[in-house]
């Protein structure tokens, strides 16, 4: 049997921190996760950490870790509505989250709700928060209008026809459409060998985020300092400072802050570097609690679960560039049926179970700045609360340390990763 090929490429791409001014802290906060979206949000969860620990094992313990688990998430489900058999069954195992969602139907259903949520664009650009899935399919090929209807209808995807004999032209518009979503923080995607006669279809989906701090780092406060990447390897790297009232609280021996953005719907939350990991690697404890308890490390991201206190922050600036494959990630989690088993079945997108899914691409781009405007001055009763507190508690990012963006309203985990090394950017 001849077999064609299916590309999925999974791009999600920038955070760019415009840190702003900030007015005050507000005790008004989105209450997290609505009913409809929390087991879309578990799933989305439980997907991600399954893929750091992953990404983490395969890697150097001095390399930067960045995926948006929903972006990755949202491609692969897409994908999954053309999936029958043993492909649908490790589809939705792996991205239903181990039996939170059942049915194929009831995650287009969840995602149909979901992604239309993911499109803010706010006065004065403070939050910018963007979402696009895109279908590049081959010119003449027939995709079942069942599956094309629900790519357009539930995720919202644009379709494009395409001629990948060409490979070129065909590079350049799908790279095209990634540089147009992404701002241009991401211009090529795919090369043009990668492309030939045999490829049917690219699914492609990307997600972009742009927010300002509610609390505003003051650029002139920025210093140089020495990180710890292991316990026998340092870099110097620009540290941002701040002492203010901060959202933290406590997991397991581990100190989680909170820094929400403008809305308060977007909050960055950060693990603090803990001193009991092995002269290897400096986050053995958290890297465990998240093999073991990924329930807890979920639940805990939760505005709603913090406090308030006197916080003397050090974190530095980082910025990383990503590109994960994927393939051989997803084929480790259970889904050797996905990409090139015995049992690949995709007859749900043409009627025909030819189809063989040859990559899945993932790229990603994040950086965290302090730059903006002058903060203005703390209200009255944040100073009263000053007087009454004990000491301030100190947070010092200066060794490996994990972090989520995480979308308050919704419960989904936009992006996480690891900062091993604030000096390197991939």
């Amino acid at each position: 049997m001849k077999w064609n090929k299916v590309s999925l490429l999974i791009m999600v791409f920038n955070f760019c921190f415009g840190i702003k001014e900030s007015h005050k802290v507000s005790d008004v906060i989105q209450k997290s996760g609505q009913k409809e979206f929390q087991k879309l949000a578990t799933a989305n969860s439980l997907f991600g950490t399954e893929l750091y620990l992953q990404i983490s094992k395969s890697g150097s313990l001095d390399k930067n870790i960045l995926f948006s688990p929903f972006n990755i998430h949202c491609a692969f489900s897409m994908l999954s509505m053309g999936s029958k058999g043993d492909t649908e069954k490790e589809m939705l195992e792996i991205f239903g989250g181990h039996g939170q969602i059942e049915k194929l139907s009831q995650l287009k259903e969840l995602f149909h709700k979901e992604l239309p949520t993911l499109s803010i664009n706010s006065t004065g650009k403070e939050i910018d928060l963007e979402f696009a899935n895109s279908i590049f399919v081959q010119k003449e090929n027939k995709i079942l209008p069942e599956f094309e209807k629900s790519l357009k209808d539930d995720f919202y995807a644009s379709l494009d026809l395409v001629d990948f004999s060409d490979n070129q032209k065909a590079a350049d518009k799908i790279n095209a459409w990634s540089k147009n979503v992404t701002h241009g923080k991401v211009e090529h995607v795919i090369e043009p060998d990668s492309l030939d006669e045999s490829v049917i279809m690219v699914l492609a989906s990307a997600l972009y985020f742009k927010g300002s701090w509610l609390e505003k780092f003051d650029v002139d406060k920025t210093k140089k300092g020495i990180f710890h990447v292991t316990q026998s390897q340092s870099a110097e790297v620009d540290f941002m400072h701040m002492e203010e009232y901060q959202k933290v609280r406590d997991l397991k021996n581990q100190t989680i802050l909170a820094l929400p953005f403008k809305d308060n719907r977007f909050v960055m939350y950060f693990f603090a570097p803990s001193q009991n990991g092995t002269e290897g690697n400096l986050l053995d404890e958290l890297e465990d609690l998240l093999d073991t308890d990924p329930q807890a490390v979920h639940q805990s991201l939760s505005l709603q679960h913090f406090h308030l206190e006197k916080v003397i922050l050090s974190l530095p600036k980082f910025k990383i560039e990503s590109t994960v494959n994927l393939k051989e990630i997803i084929e480790k989690l259970g889904g050797e049926n996905i990409f090139s088993g015995s049992n690949v079945d995709y007859s749900g997108i043409t009627g025909t179970n030819n189809i063989n899914l040859s990559a899945a691409v993932h790229k990603s781009f994040i950086e965290v700045t302090e730059t903006g405007a002058e903060a203005s001055s703390v209200t009255a009763m944040i100073e009263s609360l000053r007087s009454l507190t004990p000491p301030p508690l100190h947070l010092e990012f200066d060794s490996p340390f994990l972090f989520f963006l995480k979308d308050e309203l919704t419960g989904v985990i936009l992006f996480q990763g690891r900062v091993s090394n604030p000096s390197q950017n991939s």
